[in-house]
């Protein structure tokens, strides 16, 4: 090989390398949640890391868009959503559609639709220009129950098929097993004396003084040694309002969460919490992994006077049942075993 050809080599690898290094950045993700903007929003996609999430008050609208891209921030647009509830797919008599393909989207019946303004229409208010002109959409139905909320996705129509595809097979929706978080780090290796179900009697039971009595409608997350005197942060298991906030005896501290998985409603019981530090309230939202405070210190009144440990409970529906334990196993039927609801992820 020539000396000519070996250099001509050289400069197209280093070209080659240059450019990869160039190009890299575009190909780094990042994970939003979109229900950090409204709890309306409940679930998290990535978005290419360049990229940024605002929120449009005027129409409760979110636009993601580049940066990089010329003109105002609205016009920088490259995926702008928004929503509405109904039964069914619906579609605006402002729009002409062109087409319309019935799919799914994680699990998720969805439509997508090539659409464009009626000519006779006004424009869009508070949204980018490429929104009058023909694009694509894709409606996503959020639950399988009656009446949904529906996310519908506007495609920016410069935007590559792919880069958008990347992104809907990235969606995580908070009502899907995919969601849920582990309430403390590795919390399986946690339940060493009180699993859910367990029969307890003073006499019985792993844990000596025993006060309490019947079959464990939880399952107990013991500490390790180093957590004994720091805090341990509890994280919020689901997606769903705080719907209590209370001391409880047995228990100290609590917290009830209302969560939705698939069609089904569940309630979600933190046990033996120092609810002074929590910084949410009855009402407020949480997203999947929120803090939602600490673990109480043992022996206090915080921890009900129990040793330093999170009592988790799964109740099935919209509840507000307390007990930590109940008489008959057939009672355990209104509750659901955590470890399994969490392994479902």
């Amino acid at each position: 090989m020539s000396r000519f050809l070996l250099i001509f080599c050289a400069i197209s690898i280093l070209a080659s390398l240059q450019n990869a290094s160039a190009l890299s950045p575009l190909l780094e993700h990042k994970r939003v949640d979109a229900s950090a903007l409204s709890s309306v929003y409940r679930f998290s996609l990535e978005i290419p890391d360049a990229w940024e999430i605002v929120w449009i008050p005027a129409i409760e609208a979110i636009n993601i868009y580049d940066p990089a891209a010329p003109g105002t921030q609205l016009e920088k647009s490259q995926l702008f959503v928004r929503y509405f509830t109904a039964d069914r797919f619906l579609t605006l008599s402002t729009v002409t559609v062109h087409s319309r393909k019935p799919l799914f989207v994680k699990g998720h019946t969805a439509m997508r639709y090539e659409i464009s303004k009626k000519k006779s229409v006004p424009q869009f208010p508070h949204q980018p220009s490429w929104r009058n002109a023909r694009h694509a959409v894709v409606d996503i139905r959020h639950s399988p129950a009656r009446r949904s909320t529906f996310y519908v996705f506007a495609k920016n129509p410069t935007l590559a098929e792919d880069t958008f595809q990347k992104i809907m097979r990235s969606l995580v929706f908070y009502n899907d097993s995919e969601s849920l978080k582990e309430p403390l780090p590795e919390s399986a290796n946690r339940i060493t004396k009180k699993p859910f179900g367990i029969f307890i009697t003073q006499q019985s039971s792993p844990v000596q003084p025993e006060r309490f009595h019947g079959f464990h409608t939880g399952s107990d997350y013991e500490i390790v040694p180093l957590e004994e005197k720091t805090p341990v942060v509890v994280s919020a298991l689901c997606s769903g309002p705080l719907i209590e906030k209370k001391h409880a005896s047995g228990y100290g501290g609590v917290v009830l969460q209302e969560c939705e998985q698939g069609s089904q409603t569940v309630t979600v019981l933190y046990g033996h919490m120092d609810i002074t530090q929590s910084t949410y309230n009855k009402g407020d939202y949480l997203s999947p992994g929120s803090r939602i405070g600490d673990l109480a210190a043992a022996n206090t009144a915080a921890s009900g006077f129990e040793r330093k440990h999170l009592h988790l409970g799964v109740l099935k529906g919209r509840s507000r049942d307390l007990r930590g334990y109940v008489t008959s196993k057939k009672e355990l039927r209104f509750w659901i075993d955590p470890v399994r609801f969490v392994s479902s992820r």
